[in-house]
């Protein structure tokens, strides 16, 4: 669990910074938009690295 924590916050603290320096750069509508690719980019690996769902197995099996 506290791996779990450790790599989720640190990961979104990434994030704010990031996002952050590119509002200091740019402006804040270009963080905005920034924002929008990143987390959709992430959200396309992640769901393209899962796989097909694995369902589970009954115990009769």
């Amino acid at each position: 669990m506290s791996r779990y924590a450790a790599a989720a916050y640190g990961l979104c603290a990434v994030a704010v910074v990031v996002i952050g320096a590119v509002a200091s750069a740019l402006g804040v509508s270009a963080s905005f938009f920034a924002a929008t690719v990143i987390f959709l980019i992430i959200g396309v690996v992640t769901v393209a690295a899962a796989g097909r769902p694995q369902h589970w197995l009954s115990a009769a099996a």
